[in-house]
């Protein structure tokens, strides 16, 4: 009967689990261009945030942010390794983070410096979907490093020429196994020599492009 009992606990204890996450989920807007919007918002679409920087800060495993129309530059990051915009938290395989353009919108990312803009660096099963990421001579414009089960879909990464032998990147995935990129248009972005890729992947495991 105690084996009966412990058995049925841990049941209940993973139920709550799994519904404390799905119950705790929440979708949440940003848009620069509301006339009310402010960080200090609670993020509905009545009163959004106006950052990205400010939703990759809070959100957790679940939760989606819905972006709206406008350009947002998001700053830079000192670091190459990691993005502009890098999440403050991991999801789950099955409660990811999720970022994404409002169906319709044209959302554009642009960073100050730096690297790359969007991604994740050490931040598992984070997705990024429908945005266009200006490089403006950047080395990258997305970057998935040291995270698995990352997805990128539906976005575009204009970039351009950069005399450089180095590194050049439109979406760069380096030990992220199970990352999918799809869906995705690389336009302009060019070096001068093998280094320069539209996507380039560096990752053991599967990653699906």
């Amino acid at each position: 009967m105690r084996g009966r009992s412990l058995s049925a606990l841990r049941i209940c204890l993973v139920c709550a689990t799994v519904w404390n996450e799905m119950a705790c989920a929440a979708v949440y807007y940003v848009d620069q261009n509301h006339n009310q919007a402010n960080d200090d918002n609670a993020g509905t679409e009545s009163s959004p945030w106006k950052t990205i920087n400010h939703a990759a800060g809070v959100l957790s495993a679940g939760d989606t942010v819905i972006v709206k129309q406008a350009t947002y530059n998001v700053g830079a990051s000192a670091n190459w390794a990691v993005p502009a915009v890098n999440p403050s938290r991991s999801g789950t395989e099955d409660s990811p983070i999720t970022f994404r353009a409002y169906p319709g919108h044209r959302v554009i990312v642009t960073t100050s410096g730096g690297q790359a803009a969007i991604g994740s660096s050490g931040r598992d099963y984070i997705i990024w979907e429908g945005f266009e990421v200006h490089t403006a001579d950047r080395a990258k414009g997305v970057l998935v490093m040291g995270a698995k089960g990352c997805t990128i879909g539906y976005c575009k990464v204009v970039g351009n020429h950069m005399a450089t032998g180095d590194n050049h990147d439109g979406i760069r995935i380096e030990r992220a196994p199970s990352c999918r990129v799809h869906h995705c248009i690389i336009q302009g972005v060019k070096g001068n020599g093998a280094n320069s890729a539209g996507i380039k992947v560096y990752s053991k495991g599967a990653t699906n492009v």
